[in-house]
């Protein structure tokens, strides 16, 4: 049966939580519950089972670890709470959240299970005893099959975006395995912005009469993101309009939406041609090198991110403030996901979604729910929350942008007069060449006349030492011919 409760917020102090968790929460700026924490904690703090589906960014991260954290018992080093992803980078999120929240909490152990951690790493700290682990269900499976995971007091069992660990098919297996071989006196949690009925069915199979709270399940989307579309003739004018996007909205940091990972190159050298200095998240790069792009965003030291859909869920990037889908969703859960890495938690975000006139058919027929304009006029978009923290840095790579544009264009007038210089020389080496054929051709001709001159005074000469040997041959006969007649 699902479970409406009416909407509302509480102080975290009021639901008793931990003291030190308490001031974890309070320095982050957590004081009072999302309406998804107000609802779903009372449940998972009473030991239920729980299917939680709740928009991108309400907090629902935030919702089981505040709970992993209250049940915890770090006088224990075994393994009590598994949190299952379907990505590392997911993965590596949800541990850093748990360590920001718990970081007065002493003790506190948590282990990352990825497919970028080698075993060789992870077997002596699991040795040395965890209390939680965080990762995707292959390298769980993994570690718990050759007996290095130790899961028989287990109390707690999440799935995070657990539709999409439902919806693939290897991911799904290994899920499935996971379960059965975990204990049967467990409390299970699974949450997610999206859940189609036949996986909340299929969830529930691997639950004990468990509850479920379904918050906005018509519409997805959050209303606190301004959605936007422009739509283009061709395919390869999405390039200069996504120069044009980037250039006209005032942004802090930018993810950009792929299908492919081939696109991904292609934007991140077209975003390079133009100054800017993007970072690129695929499934091409390892895990680590994922998690360090992810790393530098959450620290602002990189401004754009081209990517494919492996980030498009779970991952909150506090100053993401626009999300640009250049390749067409896939779905509509998606283009939900995809828009909801901006306007979390109450921020004011932005997507703009590029389209051709047959994508723009088909992205109509997507939900009819979707509250989206198209772009006529860039400054009728709304500006961002005045931040001079912010804007100081956004200034910094404006600024660095301007520079390595300036540069290029140096470079190039550079490389434009070495072309110059270059034809100039082969047009005088050609010059010259011609010159030098042509007296070449002079001389030869010469040569040759004074050869045919030579040749023929030769001749001449011949001719005439054979009509004097003829002459003398003639008068020396004639002479016989009178000594003859004389005698």
């Amino acid at each position: 049966m699902d479970k409406y409760l009416t909407e509302g917020n509480i102080h975290f102090g009021s639901l008793l939580l931990k003291p030190n968790l308490l001031k974890g929460l309070k320095e982050n700026g957590y004081e009072e519950t999302s309406d998804v924490q107000f609802k779903s904690l009372p449940f998972i703090l009473g030991g239920l089972d729980l299917i939680v589906q709740s928009k991108a960014g309400t907090g629902k991260t935030q919702a089981f670890v505040i709970a992993v954290l209250e049940l915890l018992d770090t006088l224990l080093d075994h393994v009590q709470v598994l949190i299952v992803t379907p990505t590392g980078e997911l993965a590596s999120q949800i541990e850093r959240v748990l360590y920001s929240l718990g970081k007065h909490i002493e003790k506190l152990n948590v282990l990352l299970f990825t497919a970028g951690i080698s075993n060789k790493m992870l077997i002596p700290k699991i040795k040395e005893g965890c209390q939680i682990v965080v990762g995707t269900p292959g390298k769980i499976k993994q570690l718990i099959n050759i007996g290095v995971l130790n899961i028989h007091s287990l109390r707690l069992l999440i799935f995070d975006e657990a539709d999409k660990l439902i919806n693939e098919s290897t991911l799904r297996k290994d899920v499935l395995w996971i379960s059965e071989v975990l204990p049967t006196r467990k409390q299970s949690l699974a949450f997610s912005a999206t859940f189609p009925n036949e996986m909340i069915n299929l969830m529930s199979i691997m639950m004990r009469d468990c509850r479920k709270i379904r918050l906005d399940s018509e519409y997805l989307s959050p209303e606190n993101i301004s959605q936007y579309y422009i739509t283009v003739h061709h395919e390869r004018q999405k390039k200069r309009k996504l120069i044009d996007i980037l250039e006209n909205i005032h942004f802090h940091q930018c993810f950009i939406f792929v299908n492919t990972r081939k696109s991904v190159q292609i934007v991140s050298d077209l975003l390079k041609r133009y100054g800017f200095d993007p970072g690129i998240i695929s499934s091409t790069a390892s895990t680590q090198d994922r998690k360090k792009l992810l790393d530098k965003m959450h620290n602002f030291k990189v401004r754009i991110a081209v990517a494919t859909d492996i980030i498009s869920r779970g991952i909150d990037i506090t100053h993401l403030s626009l999300v640009i889908n250049y390749d067409f969703p896939r779905d509509y859960q998606t283009y939900c996901h995809r828009i909801g890495r901006t306007g979390r938690f109450g921020r004011f975000g932005i997507s703009v979604t590029l389209l051709t006139k047959i994508e723009k058919m088909k992205f109509q027929k997507l939900h009819n729910n979707i509250k989206i304009e198209e772009i006529q006029n860039f400054e009728k978009i709304p500006l961002l929350e005045k931040d001079n923290l912010l804007e100081e840095i956004v200034k910094r790579f404006i600024e660095k942008r301007k520079n390595k544009l300036n540069q290029m264009k140096i470079n190039q007038e550079k490389k434009n007069q070495e072309k110059k210089n270059q034809e100039k020389k082969t047009k005088n080496r050609r010059k010259r060449r011609r010159r030098n054929r042509k007296k070449h051709n002079k001389n030869q001709n010469q040569n040759q006349n004074q050869n045919q001159n030579h040749n023929h005074n030769q001749n001449q000469n011949q001719n005439h030492n054979q009509n004097q040997n003829q002459n003398q041959k003639e008068n020396q006969n004639q002479n016989q011919t009178q000594t003859q007649n004389q005698n």
